[in-house]
């Protein structure tokens, strides 16, 4: 889970518009994500995408517009990028058309696995908040793919297990697997022999920001924490 900056200047014009001139009582069930001047269709995902550098605000996987299976045995595709209401529309109604509490998240289906707002469905998270600054410092992970909490422990193992259900298999070994693909790419840059703190720390940088594009590498934040965790070693020199 990586934090997400909310900047009210990224809401749709679209979203606004209907909020202004949409006679009351309104909904978010309403609103067909269009924006009626241009005919432009999906102005909130994507704006949700490019606020988010187009990863899952749960799981960090890749999210975008294309369609995707939903699981292995089901025929019928979907867009890979949902919009989730972090506080549940159903608890609470007021943040229904609230901005601030739209996150995008992905379809839930990976692998033949149920995870993220398929999981979450209309509970509430106890603690965990991709809004919350706080949220990374609360979470770390295992060369095995795991993810597990750092502070808050029995609050932060229930939002990850029982609702989220990130810890589920190929989830894991899609995070392994990013650990694996980070570090073939540095020995492709530089042999083992050649490792240097210096080195490590420019490839954590590299992994905390966008690409040119605007996107976050997938599973980002796994991949910084094993960097941090090999800069601490050391065998690798500071330069």
């Amino acid at each position: 889970m990586k934090y997400i900056h909310k900047n009210p200047a990224n809401e749709p014009s679209a979203l606004k518009v209907y909020k202004q001139t949409t006679p009351k009582p309104i909904s978010y069930s309403g609103f067909n994500d269009k924006d009626l001047k241009t005919g432009e269709k999906n102005v909130l995902k994507k704006a949700l995408l490019e606020e988010q550098g187009h990863i899952c605000a749960y799981c960090m996987r890749r999210i975008s517009l294309k369609r995707s299976s939903l699981s292995r045995d089901e025929k019928s595709r979907k867009a890979m990028v949902e919009v989730e209401h972090y506080l549940s529309q159903d608890e609470f109604p007021e943040k229904d058309l609230d901005y601030g509490n739209m996150i995008g998240v992905c379809n839930g289906y990976f692998r033949g696995d149920i995870h993220c707002d398929k999981c979450k469905l209309e509970q509430r998270l106890q603690i965990l908040n991709p809004l919350d600054k706080e949220v990374e410092s609360w979470l770390t992970y295992s060369l095995d793919g795991s993810i597990s909490a750092t502070k808050n422990i029995d609050k932060v193992s229930h939002d990850l297990n029982e609702v989220l259900n990130l810890n589920c298999e190929n989830m894991r070994l899609a995070r392994q697997e990013a650990i694996d693909i980070a570090r073939d790419l540095l020995k492709e840059k530089y042999s083992t022999k050649q490792w240097t703190k210096a080195i490590i720390q420019k490839e954590i940088e590299e992994w905390k920001s966008m690409d040119v594009d605007g996107k976050y590498r997938p599973f980002c934040q796994v991949v910084i924490w094993f960097w941090e965790e090999q800069k601490k070693r050391n065998r690798y020199p500071a330069k």
